[in-house]
C-alpha cells in the first residue's frame, strides 16, 4: 500500500504543483514502484468519475429550468425572428463587399480613362509666298517625332479594361499579427495531449461594484467577480505533463483563464474558432 507521503506527491503531481526536477524524480519513482502508479490510475479514474458525476448534474439542473412562461408559439416566432436577423445580416455582408469592389474597380477604370493623354495636334506650317526655291527641310522631322511622341504616350498609357490588382486580407494573416490570437492558438498543443480535469475551488462575488465581470486567482483558488451564481458555468482544466491551461465556460462563450494573475482581470472571450471547436469537443452540453 502507498505511504502517505507518496500520497501527498502523486496529489501535487497530478495538480502540477511540482517543479521539473521534482516531477522527473516522481516520473522516474513511478515506474520503479508499480504499486505507486497504480494508485495514480485510481486518482485518474476518480477525478473522471467526479468530472461525469458533475456534468449529470449540471443536465439535471438545466432540465429542472422553467420555461413555461414563453408560449410555445411565441418561442417558435422568436427562433424564426433570430434566423431572419442572422440571414439579412450574412446576405447584408455579402452584397456590402460585392457592391464595395465593383464601386472601388469602376473608380480605377474611370481613373484610367481620364489620364490617358489627348493626342497632340500636329502644327500646321504656312506655305511661304512666291518662294518656290526654298523647301521647309524642318517639316518631316517634326512630324516623324510627333508620330513618335503619339505612339509612345499610347504605350505607357494603363488599359482602361485592365482589373485593379486587390490585396486580400486573409484570417491566417491576422493571426500571425494578432498576440492575443497566437496565444489561443498555442493552447491546442495542450489540450491535444492533456487530460481534463476541474479540481480548483470557486468563490464567487457578486456585490463588488469596481469588478463585474473580472478573476483572478489566490492561494490555488479562482475567484470570479460578477453574478455567476444566477447562471451556470464550467471549469475546464487540462494537464499534459508540465503545462496546464483552464478555462471558463459561461454563456455559450469560452474565456482563457491565466493561472498566474492575482489581480482582477476582465474576461475576455476566446475568438480563435479552432480553439473553441477543440473545447467544444471536450464539454458535453
Amino acid at each position: 500500500m502507498a505511504l502517505e507521503k507518496d500520497l501527498e506527491l502523486l496529489d501535487n503531481y497530478l495538480s502540477n504543483r511540482m517543479s521539473e526536477q521534482d516531477r522527473q524524480a516522481f516520473e522516474q519513482k513511478l515506474e520503479a514502484d508499480p504499486e505507486l502508479k497504480k494508485e495514480m490510475q485510481i486518482q485518474q479514474s476518480l477525478v473522471e468519475n467526479i468530472r461525469q458525476a458533475r456534468i449529470a448534474e449540471l443536465k439535471t439542473m438545466l432540465n429542472n429550468i422553467p420555461v413555461a412562461s414563453i408560449p410555445g408559439g411565441q418561442t417558435a416566432l422568436f427562433t424564426k425572428v433570430i434566423s431572419s436577423i442572422v440571414v439579412v445580416g450574412i446576405v447584408s455582408t455579402a452584397l456590402y463587399f460585392y457592391f464595395d469592389e465593383k464601386t472601388e474597380q469602376t473608380e480605377t477604370n474611370t481613373i484610367a480613362e481620364q489620364t490617358e493623354p489627348e493626342t497632340p495636334e500636329t502644327p500646321v506650317i504656312p506655305e511661304p509666298e512666291n518662294t518656290p526655291e526654298e523647301t521647309p527641310a524642318t517639316i518631316e522631322p517634326d512630324n516623324a517625332q510627333a508620330t513618335e511622341k503619339k505612339t509612345s504616350e499610347k504605350k505607357s498609357a494603363p488599359s482602361a479594361n485592365q482589373k485593379p490588382k486587390l490585396d486580400l486580407f486573409t484570417p491566417e494573416e491576422e493571426m500571425t499579427n494578432d498576440p492575443v490570437l497566437q496565444h489561443e492558438r498555442e493552447q491546442l498543443a495542450i489540450i491535444s495531449e492533456a487530460f481534463v480535469t476541474s479540481s480548483i475551488e470557486v468563490e464567487t462575488d457578486a456585490n463588488n461594484r469596481k469588478y463585474n465581470f473580472h478573476y483572478l486567482f489566490r492561494n490555488g483558488k479562482l475567484i470570479l467577480f460578477g453574478s455567476f451564481e444566477e447562471n451556470l458555468y464550467e471549469i475546464l482544466e487540462f494537464i499534459a505533463k508540465d503545462k496546464r491551461t483552464v478555462f471558463l465556460y459561461y454563456k455559450s462563450s469560452y474565456y482563457l483563464l491565466d493561472v498566474k494573475k492575482d489581480t482582477p482581470t476582465e474576461l475576455v472571450a476566446i475568438r480563435d474558432p479552432k480553439l473553441i471547436q477543440k473545447l467544444k469537443e471536450h464539454r458535453v452540453d
